[in-house]
């Protein structure tokens, strides 16, 4: 999909418990660096309540780099903060970053070249084939789990989902955690 002249792309992956996180993560940053126009982070998906989340953060993300706002140095991590809905990176990497417990997780790679997503996609399967799984969207969606730990998460409370506006209750969740995403932008 393309965002503000940038292309972003992300992969539901699954993490095979023998694959060191850190690693992950520097590989990722790595790939990033090396390749140059490219941003990327990996994320936890268990908050993840709706892959429309990722997009909305990116629009954002990608609004603050283009007017030069961001909070943090790295498109990647500004992604994550609007993810959370945190001004402090430490809470947002509580909230999305991946750890020895992941099993589900999103690689999102952010470029204004296509040719550079798929050549960092190619080198992380290339790298990660036999630790990492690329899978459906459904199989990241347990829809009673994940429902119970977004809301928890957000503080998202009975009452607030019954006086938003939405055509079922999933959107008017998804509404609930936008509108903490759109407060990041109100805090700059």
């Amino acid at each position: 999909m393309k965002i503000n002249e940038h292309y972003i792309q992300f992969f539901p992956l699954k993490i095979e418990k023998k694959v060191n996180i850190e690693e992950i993560i520097e590989t990722v940053n790595s790939y990033a660096s090396i390749l140059k126009d490219v941003d990327a982070i990996i994320i936890d998906a268990k908050n993840i309540f709706d892959e429309r989340q990722i997009l909305i953060a990116a629009e954002m993300a990608l609004r603050s780099y283009k007017k030069k706002n961001m909070i943090s140095k790295k498109l990647g991590v500004e992604i994550m903060l609007y993810l959370s809905g945190q001004r402090q990176i430490v809470n947002a990497i509580k909230t999305f970053g991946i750890n020895n417990r992941t099993l589900y997780s999103f690689l999102i790679i952010v470029s204004p070249k296509i040719e550079k997503i798929i050549e960092f996609k190619r080198k992380f399967i290339e790298k990660y084939k036999n630790k990492i799984s690329f899978i459906p969207l459904s199989n990241i969606y347990k829809e009673k789990i994940k429902e119970h730990n977004v809301l928890k998460t957000f503080n998202i409370s009975e009452r607030e989902i019954n006086s938003t506006f939405g055509k079922d209750r999933r959107e008017k969740i998804l509404k609930c955690i936008v509108s903490r995403m759109a407060m990041l932008n109100l805090e700059k």
